[in-house]
């Protein structure tokens, strides 16, 4: 395909972000003060311009109404804006304010302010849209971030229980009395007039706003600091200038929403690398990249795979709007899915393609049967395919790699023809020599249509006396729903949940998408330890498919359950805990490198400190304490009569056993080291007056 989005181009390089932080640092200090009037004043403009913009749906005939959402909407994406304030310290110095304002300002948007504030403070969330940018589905990116705010709050939760929960709770209450009130005064149109068409132009403007601002630039364009796309006056008065927080938040620039215009002009005055572009230029160029995509991806649709997967779900929804619906063809339908999902979660997955346990000829002949039944090709196909997305992961040798887009990962790689030498080759020789799976090969077709549409089908005529209900719901909704599952173990599992155990690949753990997989959600798991029977180390994990084997292990069908070792899968969760403990560390300043300090003498310290200089020693390194003492708790004398002199033992409990903080604080202040630190007695010898107990 001539079009790709996957080229990872970062825009800025460290360097130039260092030099940006420089001369944001050099702005003048009102541009980064924070004032809560402005911040007040900002959200009582944009309340009442969505006030009036409700006001005029209400009085407007039904052809005005597109105008009306697009001002209403456009005028939600300005509390999107007061938010970014709220989340990142900007708003006000009261916390009780900034927690009251945030709830609010989220609220029309559907989002739980706790959870998304703690979002904002991940650096994969701009991982996230960046490699969104980079898709032809650039246009879900502002969709992703609600989803991720609304479920995927399991780190935030774990940092905040009782604020998260509350968070969850206010929002779902209030919404749910608000759209009550609004069906209850006049249907569902008014839940539609009123909210959900504003909140899809909240949206749109979001997506834009996020491509914009994070999608790689080609030419010249990518060395510089900073890509600025410039709006309309129309909309960045409405959206509180919501474009130009995007750019700062990419960049690192903390100035509040009201002053960030002010300060993208002084910037720019100041840089020269700086560009900024136009709306309309940059997004149709968009446009036009992401129709050539699809262009190409028509011209090279594999016809076959296509035409069934792109077809079924037309029948299935044709079917559900046409077919009456009987509950006892529902019960198959619902079998017949867990039969045919552990046919591909069970057999195809856990046995033929990793061999994390040994089964009979009879289990063997059943899970061909079922994994036929879903229409995921033969089980040499699919395993050998899924052995190199093992082997191979996050590479261009993975046949359906997420770096290549969500899109591409759930569905797309099935879609069109791939360059078969391009993927990676791995050991397939015991599939391939497989008696029953060569059987299964040369009579595919038949196997699925028999056991995936017909059965199904004659089963609900002759027994329920309803063929349509089996053609339609047992078997081509059954067909979708499957096929869709099992998708989503591509896409979702890559995209969507915690990297417990490892982040060298792609792989997460989710609960909700091992809902979605019938237990392949603890992707990162798997992942790690592909050879274990199970897809998650606590038994209370969602996984109908370990359940299946160990329960066919009790009557002998299965046995030799593989199991990676527990020390080592608990070794891996202790490492990514120190590995983000780390990351955060960076985040602190520790004080100077003992190594970088220079050296001092007992001789030299003397001398400092008769020349004022207010030094004393701890632990054989040199402290300036200048300005501590004036602040210190037990008053400035208890460390003036002791400068020039080694606190070691007055620090460590001859005095006060003092705590961590007063070490770490301690650490902050230390200037050199000392190089003949037993050449001096210590305080409790030389020091005359007798030191007061704290």
């Amino acid at each position: 395909m001539s079009v790709s989005f996957e080229k990872d181009r970062p825009l800025s390089s460290k360097a130039s972000n260092l030099s940006l932080m420089k001369l944001v640092e050099s702005l003048p200090r009102e541009l980064k003060a924070v004032r809560t009037r402005h911040g007040l004043s900002k959200v009582l403009v944009t309340v009442g311009l969505m006030v009036f913009g409700l006001w005029l749906l209400y009085i407007s005939p039904f052809w005005l109404l597109p105008l009306g959402w697009l001002f209403v909407g456009t005028a939600a994406t300005g509390l999107q804006a007061i938010g970014y304030d709220v989340a990142s310290g900007l708003f006000s110095r009261h916390p009780w304010l900034n927690e009251i304002v945030g709830h609010l300002v989220t609220l029309p948007l559907l989002v739980p302010f706790a959870s998304w504030k703690m979002q904002l403070q991940q650096e994969e969330y701009e991982k996230l849209f960046a490699r969104i940018s980079q898709t032809p589905f650039w246009f879900t990116s502002s969709l992703v971030q609600w989803l991720k705010c609304n479920f995927a709050w399991g780190r935030a939760f774990r940092q905040n229980k009782l604020g998260v929960a509350w968070s969850i709770g206010f929002m779902i209450i209030s919404a749910a009395l608000t759209f009550a009130a609004l069906v209850y005064g006049g249907g569902l149109w008014a839940l539609a007039k009123y909210w959900f068409f504003p909140w899809c132009v909240y949206h749109f403007w979001m997506t834009t706003f996020i491509t914009t601002s994070y999608k790689p630039r080609e030419g010249k364009l990518e060395k510089v600091m900073v890509v600025h796309v410039r709006y309309p006056q129309w909309v960045e008065l409405l959206t509180n200038n919501m474009n130009y927080i995007m750019s700062a938040q990419r960049n690192s620039v903390l100035v509040p929403s009201y002053n960030l215009k002010r300060t993208y002009s002084a910037l720019r005055s100041k840089a020269a690398d700086w560009i900024e572009l136009p709306f309309a230029s940059d997004f149709w160029a968009t446009i036009k990249q992401t129709a050539r995509w699809w262009l190409d991806m028509f011209l090279n649709l594999n016809g076959v795979s296509a035409a069934f997967i792109l077809i079924t779900p037309l029948f299935a929804i044709y079917g559900l709007a046409t077919t009456e619906i009987h509950a006892a063809t529902v019960r198959v339908a619902i079998v017949t899915y867990f039969m045919a999902g552990l046919g591909i979660t069970v057999g195809y997955h856990r046995y033929f393609a990793h061999r994390a346990f040994e089964a009979n000829s009879f289990f063997r002949y059943v899970m061909i049967i079922c994994g036929s039944a879903a229409f995921e090709g033969s089980a040499v196909w699919w395993c050998r395919d899924h052995r190199a997305h093992h082997r191979f992961s996050d590479t261009p040798k993975d046949p359906y790699g997420v770096d290549r887009g969500f899109f591409w990962a759930h569905m797309g790689w099935v879609l069109v023809r791939q360059d078969k030498s391009k993927i990676g080759k791995t050991d397939a020789s015991d599939l391939e020599s497989d008696p029953l799976l060569i059987w299964q090969q040369k009579y595919y077709i038949p196997l699925a249509l028999i056991f995936g549409i017909f059965l199904p089908t004659a089963f609900c005529g002759v027994f329920l006396n309803d063929w349509r209900g089996g053609f339609f719901i047992a078997s081509m909704v059954r067909i979708v729903f499957v096929m869709q599952s099992t998708f989503c173990i591509n896409s979702l599992a890559h995209y969507w949940g915690e990297q417990t155990y490892s982040d060298y690949r792609s792989s997460r753990d989710n609960f909700w998408v091992s809902l979605l997989t019938l237990g392949e959600g603890y992707h990162n798991f798997h992942h790690e330890f592909p050879y274990d029977f199970r897809n998650g180390m606590v038994w209370y994990a969602f996984d109908p498919s370990k359940w299946t084997i160990w329960m066919l292990s009790l009557v002998g069908i299965t046995w030799n359950l593989k199991r990676f070792p527990k020390n080592e899968i608990e070794k891996g969760v202790i490492q990514m805990k120190e590995k983000r403990l780390n990351e955060q560390k960076k985040d602190l300043k520790w004080g100077p490198k003992v190594d970088a300090l220079p050296q001092y003498s007992w001789q030299q310290v003397k001398e400092l400190v008769k020349e004022g200089a207010s030094l004393v020693v701890f632990d054989g390194l040199v402290h300036d304490v200048a300005d501590f003492m004036k602040i210190h708790p037990g008053g400035e004398k208890m460390i003036s009569c002791r400068l020039g002199t080694d606190i070691t033992d007055s620090f460590n409990g001859g005095v006060y056993n003092h705590a961590n903080g007063a070490r770490n604080l301690l650490e902050m202040l230390r200037v050199g080291r000392l190089v003949d630190d037993k050449a001096e007695p210590t305080s409790d010898e030389t020091t005359p007056m007798q030191s007061p107990q704290l």
